[in-house]
């Protein structure tokens, strides 16, 4: 299976975050009570690595939500495949 932009490792924690919520339609506070964090870490790990308040995401939460992502992509294709012809 071909490697979806959307979980690949290379994107930057911002990136992963934002395309959790296109895809899955959340707001900052949805996400962060999927993630079982508070809007004030989401905040954090949203800001620019360079901005003096970011902080880091712990690679456990990076997994989960790619995972997470993971998990779309494949219900996606498989709704969207077109179904079988009947015979």
């Amino acid at each position: 299976m071909q490697s979806d932009p959307a979980t690949d490792c290379s994107l930057t924690q911002q990136q992963l975050l934002m395309r959790m919520m296109d895809e899955f339609e959340l707001t900052q506070e949805q996400l962060g009570a999927r993630l079982c964090v508070t809007v004030r870490a989401l905040d954090r790990w949203l800001l620019p690595p360079d901005h003096p308040d970011a902080r880091a995401m712990p690679e456990s939460g990076k997994a989960y939500v790619r995972d997470l992502l993971e998990e779309h992509v494949v219900d996606f294709a498989r709704v969207a495949a077109p179904a079988p012809p009947r015979d």
